[in-house]
């Protein structure tokens, strides 16, 4: 069935210029979407480029986890002592535009890539708070985000806190296993 609906679409359809690659990796989220699952997904060439980056630790940007909750981009958390933290973005501000372009079926990558960007430039986020009816445009300049996978502190002689905040980070284990040793 996919194969034949493929080669409708491929003759049949009104605009004759189609991007095949377009279509498959259409095709591949759609199929993954149909799980149900937030945590399957199929990264294409750009999006493992930008994960890449992400892993390293360091980039320009803003610095924020965003995702998409309830369908719409939204930001999970502000890292603290960045250009967003320092903006004031909350955990739960939905994103409703970046720099004008409208974030409704925008795709998680496309957003982060529109809100990375050099040091210094700046990048205008339309967000709308928890229990505000509008949204508000907020202007926050990019700069070098460092990300610290892990902190870690002995809270009494009995009790040691740990607090790993991303898995995204090829340091994050062995920082991990390093504090966990302490």
């Amino acid at each position: 069935t996919y194969l034949q609906v493929l080669d409708i679409v491929k003759h049949d359809y009104v605009e004759k210029e189609i991007d095949d690659q377009k279509l498959v990796y259409g095709s591949i989220k759609g199929m993954l979407a149909a799980l149900d699952d937030p945590y399957t997904r199929f990264v294409d060439p750009k999006a493992y480029k930008e994960m890449q980056i992400r892993m390293s630790g360091s980039y320009s940007g803003i610095g924020i986890y965003i995702g998409i909750k309830d369908k719409d981009l939204t930001v999970i958390s502000p890292i603290e002592g960045t250009p967003a933290y320092n903006s004031g973005l909350k955990a739960g501000d939905k994103i409703k535009t970046i720099d004008e372009k409208i974030t409704k079926d925008m795709a998680l990558e496309e957003a982060v890539s529109m809100i990375r960007g050099p040091k210094g430039t700046p990048v205008i986020l339309g967000i709308l708070s928890k229990g505000k009816d509008e949204a508000r445009d907020v202007a926050i300049t990019r700069d070098n985000i460092k990300i610290e996978p892990l902190k870690s502190k002995m809270l009494d002689d009995n009790i040691a806190y740990i607090k790993l905040s991303t898995f995204e980070n090829l340091k994050a284990s062995r920082l991990f296993e390093q504090a966990l040793r302490e």
